[in-house]
C-alpha cells in the first residue's frame, strides 16, 4: 500500500512538470537571451526532478532487493549450521555404534558364551578400559546378563578408567533401557532418551547428561549372550554444539516434546516439565517447531530455521556398512531430537542498518553528478529549441515550394545504424501514401512499415548500394496506403554525406500504379501465350507482311531440327522449306486468308528438316493487323507438329485394310468350307444310312454302324467349329419364332433316348411352372444347348442317372426366364477345372480328350448363345459326384393359337422318330434337282426306300417344263436350286397347272439360313438326310394339308 501511494504521488509530480514546460516553451522560447537563464532553470528543475524521483524509486527496489537477499543468505547459513551440527552428532553417534560392533567381536566374548567362564569377562575388561581411554565419549561400559545383572562395568575413577569389582555389580533389571534391551533381536540397537543420569533412582551428582547405545552379543544359534551398554557423556557432545555458535547465529537443541536438553545460557534441565525461555520467544511458531518437521520462519523475535530427525535412523542411513549389521529396535519406539538455530532481531537490525547506510552514500553519489548533467542539458535544450525555430522557418519556406511539385518531395537522413529519419515531407506525401486528411507526422519506420514485405529486400540492398557509392538510388516497390490499396512507388534521390557517418537522401516519391498496371497487363497477355505454347508444345511465327520479315521461336526451329542463327528470319525460308507438291495449295489457302475470304488459315503440309527428312506441320495463323485501306500489315500464327498423328493414321488405315481382308478372306473361308465339308459328309451319312437297310452279314452290319457313327462325329465336330466361327465373326443370327418348350424338349430327349438306353442310364424328365409354354424364340439353338449338355452328361456318365429339370417364371414386359440343368452322376470336375470349362478349345485335362474325344466348343458355343438370349450359364460340381449344368435364357411369352404355326422344318434337324415307330411309305413320283451326283445318288436310294419314283435333273440351270411337272406329286431341290429362281417357276407353274396336291421341299444344310428366302416351302429337310427323317418330312407335309390326299401315305 505504501509503495502505491508512492507511485500515485509520482505520478501527480510528473504531470505537474510537463504541464509547466509546456507552459516554459509556449510563453519563454521565443523570449530575448534574458530569458533563457529562466527557461534553463525551468529545464533543469524538471529533468533533475524526474531523474531524481526515477533514482528514489530504483533505490527503493533495489534496497528491498538486497534486504531479501540477505535474509536469503542468512537462511543458507542457517541450513548449513544445521547441517554442520547434525553431521557433529551422527558423527559422534557412529563412532558408538562402530565400538558396539566392536566389543560384538571380541574373541572373549565368544569365549565366555562357549565356557560361562568369568575370567573371560574379566579380560574383556581390559579391551574396554584401552576402549574408554581411546574414546573419551563415554561415561560407563556395561555388559549385561540375560537376567539383567551386571557381567562387567567400567567407568571412570580419577578420571581414570576401571572395571568394578564383581561385589560391586548391580542388578539392572528393572532399568528401562535393559528392559528394552533384553528384547532386541540379532543385529538391532537402542537409543535410550537424553536424559540425566541417575543412581539408585536418584540423579547424580553433579549432573551427568547422558544417553545409552544399546545392543545384544549374539551366539551362533542367536542366543542372547549379553547386553552392551555403552553411557555416552552427553555433555561432550553439547559442548561441541555449542562450540559451533557464531556471534550472530545460536544452535539450540531439545526432545521431541518441547524439553530443551541445551540451549545458550541455560544448562541441561533436570524438570523434563521446564520449557525453557526460547520457547516463549517462538511465540506463534511453536507448533510449528514441535509438529513438522523442517522448516524456516521470520518472527519478531528473529529469523529461525529447526530440523527434527532420528539420532539412530539418520546415523545409520548415512553410513552403509553400519546399516546392513545393524537396524533400528523395533520393540520401543526412539525419541527425535530437534535442532533449531537463531539469528536474533538485534541482529537483523544492524544488518539493515549497514545496508541503509550504504545505500544512501551510493545515492548521494548518484545524485550529485545528476544534477550536474541535469544543468548542462537544460542549456543543450534551451539552445537545441532555438536551433529547430531556425529550421522550422527554413521548412515552411521550402514546403511552399515543394507543395506545388506532384509527388511527394522528401529529405531522408539515414543513420549510422541504419535507422531513418524525415525531416522534411511535401503535403503530397498524404496523396502518396492514402493519408489524406491525417494529421498524424508520418516517420520512417511507418512509411517503411507500408512496403510490402517481398519488397523490402530489394529497397534496402539498392539504398545500401547507393549510400555506400554514393550513386543517385532509385528504386520500385510496392505499398499499401492507408486505404489498405496496393500502390506502386518509384523513388529516386542524391545522396549526400553528412555529419557522423549519416548520409541524407533528397528525392521524391512517384506514384506510377498506372504504369505498372499496365505492364502487368501486358506481361500476362505475354505469359498466357507462352504458357499455351509451351502446354501445345506449338511453335510461334510473326510476319510482317509487309517488309517480309519473320520471326520464328525457338520451338518453331527445333521441330525442324534447326538454332536460331542456321535459318534467316524471312518468309521466303518458309517457302523453300515447303514440299513441293504442298506448296501451291498452301499458298492458295493463305492468300484467301489474307484477302479476307476466310476467318482464319489453317493448313496441313510437310516441311524439310535439317537432317533431310519430312515432317507433317499443322499450320494456324490469323492477319492481326491491317492498314486503313484493309492490306495485311501483321500476322501470327503456330506450327503444331502432327507427324505422329499422321504416321498413326496412315498405320490405322493400313489395319483397316488388313482386317477388312482378312473378314473377306474368313467369309469366303466359312462359306467354302461349309459346303465343301457338309457335302461329302452328307454323302457318306446318307450311304450309311442306305446300306444299313439292306441285307448284311453281322460285321457288315457293324462296319456300317461304325461309319455312321463315325461320320456323325465328324459332322458334329464340323458344325460345332463353322458355329464358333460365325459367333466370332458376328455372322450368327437368332431366329425369333414361335414355338412350344415343352414339345421341344421332349422331341431332344427322344431323339438321345437310343444314347441313355445303350448305357442303362436312369434319365428324368421334371418341368416346374406351365406345362404349355407358347414362346417366340430360337428353338433351333435352345435345342442345340440341351443337346449339348445332355451330350456332355452322356459321355462322362457310364452308369447312374441324369435328369433334365425345366423351370419357367414369368418377368417383365411379358418376357419369361426359362432356366434349364442337367444333373449327372458322372465323374465330376475341380474347382480348378470349371475356371476353363468355358473357354473355347479348353478341356479339363489332357487325360479327357483322349478318352472321350471332343474339340472343346461345345461349352463355349452354349456360353455365347445363352449370352445372345440375355442369360448365362454356370456349372456346379465335385470330383467323383458328378455336375449340374444349369443355364438361363431370356423369351417372350405368345400365344401358340393365334401366332403363325412354326414351320416344321426349322425343327427337323431336332426330331427323330420314336425307335420303333414304323416308315411312312409314299406312293408319289418326286422330281429331285441337285448340283452334287452323289448326293443325288443318296436321295433317289432313299425316296426309292420309302417307295417313290424318282425322275432326276442334273443340271440346276435347266428349265422346268410342264411336262416334267405334269403328273409329280412333289418337288425336291438344294438350297442351290432354290437360289437360282427355278423353285420360284416350278411354283409358278405348278399354280398355273393347278396340280392338287404337289408339295416342295427343300435340301439345305443350315435351314435356319434358308428359310429367309421369299418362296415358302412345305419343309426343310437337313442334311445328311436319313431315311426317317425324309420319311417324317413327308408325312408332316401331308398333315398339314386339309386337301391332302391320304391315300398317298400308307403306313407300314
Amino acid at each position: 500500500m505504501k509503495l502505491h501511494a508512492s507511485v500515485n504521488l509520482l505520478a501527480q509530480r510528473i504531470a505537474t512538470l510537463i504541464l509547466l514546460v509546456r507552459w516554459n516553451i509556449r510563453h519563454h522560447f521565443l523570449l530575448p537571451q534574458r530569458e533563457h537563464l529562466r527557461v534553463t532553470v525551468t529545464y533543469f528543475s524538471l529533468i533533475f526532478g524526474l531523474f531524481a524521483v526515477v533514482v528514489f524509486i530504483g533505490n527503493h527496489f533495489v534496497l528491498k532487493q538486497r534486504q531479501q537477499e540477505e535474509v536469503k543468505d542468512l537462511e543458507r547459513q542457517q541450513i548449513d549450521s544445521l547441517n554442520t551440527a547434525q553431521r557433529l552428532l551422527t558423527d559422534r553417534l557412529t563412532n558408538g555404534l562402530q565400538d558396539i560392533l566392536f566389543l560384538q567381536e571380541l574373541p572373549e566374548l565368544e569365549e565366555y558364551a562357549n565356557s560361562g567362564n568369568m575370567e573371560d569377562i574379566h579380560l574383556l575388561g581390559l579391551d574396554v578400559m584401552s576402549l574408554l581411554r581411546l574414546r573419551e565419549d563415554y561415561d560407563k561400559i556395561r555388559l549385561i546378563s540375560p537376567k539383567g545383572k551386571e557381567l562387567l562395568r567400567v567407568e571412570y575413577y580419577n578420571g581414570i578408567p576401571r572395571p568394578v569389582p564383581d561385589k560391586d555389580l548391580r542388578d539392572k533389571s528393572s532399568s528401562n533401557y535393559v528392559k528394552v534391551g533384553l528384547k532386541l533381536k540379532p543385529g538391532e540397537v537402542y537409543i535410550s532418551p537424553f536424559e540425566l543420569n541417575k543412581l539408585e533412582g536418584q540423579l547424580e551428582i553433579p549432573h551427568k547428561p547422558t544417553f545409552r547405545l544399546v545392543s545384544g552379543a549374539f551366539n551362533e544359534k542367536n542366543e542372547l549372550i549379553c547386553l552392551i551398554v555403552l553411557n555416552y557423556l552427553g555433555k561432550n557432545l553439547l559442548n561441541e554444539l555449542e562450540n559451533a555458535n557464531t556471534d550472530w547465529l545460536s544452535l539450540w537443541m531439545m526432545s521431541a516434546d518441547g524439553c530443551w536438553i541445551k540451549e545458550p545460557g541455560h544448562d541441561f534441565l533436570s524438570d523434563p516439565t521446564h520449557k525453557a525461555p526460547l520457547l516463549d520467544r517462538l511465540g506463534k511458531i511453536q507448533s510449528v517447531v514441535l509438529q513438522e518437521q523442517s522448516g524456516q520462519r521470520l518472527t519478531d523475535s528473529g529469523l529461525y530455521s529447526f530440523r527434527r530427525f532420528n539420532p539412530l535412523e539418520t546415523t545409520l542411513q548415512n553410513h552403509a556398512k553400519l546399516k546392513s549389521r545393524l537396524t533400528l529396535a523395533k520393540t520401543e519406539k526412539i525419541d527425535d531430537w530437534i535442532i533449531l538455530s537463531e539469528i536474533s532481531t538485534e541482529k537483523l537490525q544492524e544488518i539493515s542498518l549497514l545496508l541503509n547506510t550504504t545505500n544512501s552514500f551510493i545515492l548521494f553519489l548518484i545524485l550529485a553528478p545528476g544534477a550536474i548533467g541535469s544543468w548542462f542539458l537544460s542549456k543543450a535544450i534551451v539552445l537545441k529549441h532555438e536551433s529547430d525555430r531556425k529550421s522550422r522557418e527554413a521548412r515552411d519556406t521550402l514546403q511552399q515550394v515543394t507543395d506545388s511539385i506532384p509527388g511527394a518531395v522528401y529529405k531522408l537522413k539515414i543513420l549510422s545504424n541504419g535507422h531513418g529519419h524525415f525531416f522534411f515531407l511535401s503535403r503530397g506525401t498524404q496523396e502518396v501514401l492514402g493519408l489524406e486528411g491525417n494529421t498524424t507526422p508520418i516517420t520512417y519506420d511507418y512509411f517503411f512499415s507500408t512496403i510490402i514485405p517481398t519488397d523490402r529486400t530489394e529497397y534496402e540492398r539498392t539504398m545500401q548500394e547507393s549510400l555506400s557509392t554514393g550513386a543517385p538510388w532509385a528504386c520500385d516497390f510496392r505499398i499499401y496506403d492507408g486505404n489498405s490499396c496496393l500502390k506502386w512507388i518509384r523513388s529516386s534521390a542524391s545522396v549526400t554525406r553528412a555529419e557522423k557517418q549519416s548520409v541524407v537522401l533528397s528525392g521524391i516519391f512517384t506514384d506510377i500504379t498506372s504504369l505498372k498496371i499496365a505492364e502487368i497487363k501486358r506481361r500476362s497477355s505475354e505469359e498466357r501465350l507462352d504458357l499455351a505454347l509451351q502446354a501445345a508444345n506449338d511453335g510461334l511465327w510473326d510476319w510482317n507482311v509487309a517488309v517480309g520479315s519473320i520471326y520464328f521461336s525457338a520451338r518453331w526451329l527445333q521441330m525442324l531440327g534447326y538454332e536460331s542463327h542456321e535459318l534467316p528470319h524471312h518468309f521466303n525460308t518458309w517457302k523453300t522449306l515447303l514440299h513441293p507438291d504442298d506448296l501451291k495449295p498452301t499458298l492458295k489457302q493463305l492468300s484467301s486468308h489474307i484477302e479476307n475470304k476466310n476467318d482464319h488459315y489453317e493448313m496441313e503440309f510437310r516441311m524439310r528438316t535439317k537432317d533431310g527428312g519430312w515432317k507433317w506441320i499443322l499450320s494456324r495463323g490469323a492477319v492481326v493487323q491491317r492498314d486503313p485501306l484493309g492490306r495485311p500489315e501483321r500476322m501470327i500464327g503456330t506450327h503444331t507438329d502432327i507427324s505422329d498423328r499422321k504416321e498413326l493414321e496412315k498405320s490405322l488405315k493400313s489395319a483397316k485394310e488388313a482386317a477388312e481382308l482378312n473378314s473377306k478372306t474368313k467369309s469366303t473361308f466359312l462359306a467354302i468350307m461349309s459346303h465343301e465339308l457338309r457335302t461329302p459328309m452328307n454323302s457318306v451319312c446318307g450311304f450309311a444310312d442306305s446300306l444299313k437297310h439292306t441285307e448284311l452279314n453281322a460285321e457288315q452290319a457293324d462296319y456300317v454302324s461304325k461309319i455312321e457313327s463315325s461320320a456323325g462325329k465328324l459332322l458334329f465336330i464340323i458344325n460345332d467349329i463353322l458355329d464358333y466361327s460365325k459367333i466370332e465373326a458376328g455372322r450368327l443370327r437368332l431366329e425369333s419364332i414361335p414355338f412350344d418348350l415343352l414339345h421341344s424338349i421332349e422331341e431332344t430327349t427322344e431323339m438321345l433316348r437310343p444314347q441313355f438306353e445303350e448305357k442303362c442310364i436312369d434319365f428324368s424328365l421334371q418341368v416346374e411352372g406351365p406345362h404349355s409354354l407358347p414362346l417366340k424364340g430360337d428353338p433351333i439353338r435352345l435345342h442345340q444347348i440341351v443337346v449339348n449338355l445332355l451330350a456332355n452328361a452322356i459321355k462322362f456318365t457310364d452308369h447312374g442317372k441324369i435328369s433334365l429339370r425345366v423351370h419357367s417364371r414369368p418377368i417383365e414386359n411379358n418376357f419369361c426366364e426359362v432356366e434349364i440343368s442337367v444333373q449327372d452322376s458322372g465323374i465330376g470336375m475341380s474347382v480348378d477345372q470349371q475356371s476353363v470349362l468355358f473357354q473355347p478349345f479348353s478341356q479339363v485335362d489332357s487325360s479327357t480328350t483322349r478318352k472321350y474325344g471332343g474339340t472343346g466348343l461345345g461349352l463355349a458355343i452354349c456360353k455365347r448363345l445363352c449370352e445372345m438370349m440375355d442369360g448365362h450359364i454356370w456349372v456346379v460340381s465335385q470330383p467323383g459326384q458328378g455336375s449340374t449344368f444349369t443355364f438361363s435364357v431370356r423369351l417372350e411369352q405368345t400365344h401358340l393359337a393365334s401366332a403363325p404355326q412354326p414351320q416344321e422344318a426349322r425343327k427337323s434337324s431336332a426330331d427323330t422318330n420314336r425307335s420303333r415307330a414304323p416308315l411312312a411309305r409314299f406312293q408319289w413320283k418326286v422330281l429331285l434337282v441337285d448340283h452334287d451326283p452323289v448326293s443325288r445318288l443318296v436321295a433317289t436310294e432313299l425316296l426309292t426306300e420309302i417307295g417313290c419314283e424318282v425322275e432326276v435333273i442334273e443340271d440346276t440351270g435347266q428349265s422346268l417344263t410342264p411336262e416334267k411337272i405334269t403328273g409329280c406329286t412333289a418337288l425336291l431341290l438344294d438350297e442351290a436350286a432354290i437360289k437360282s429362281g427355278l423353285f420360284h417357276a416350278a411354283r409358278k407353274q405348278v399354280d398355273e397347272l393347278g396340280i392338287r396336291p404337289f408339295y416342295c421341299f427343300g435340301l439345305a444344310e443350315n435351314p435356319a439360313s434358308a428359310e429367309n428366302l421369299s418362296d415358302p416351302v412345305d419343309g426343310w429337310i437337313n442334311l445328311p438326310v436319313d431315311i426317317r427323317t425324309l420319311s417324317r418330312a413327308f408325312s408332316k407335309a401331308v398333315k398339314a394339308r386339309p386337301e391332302g390326299d391320304a391315300s398317298l401315305a400308307i403306313l407300314q
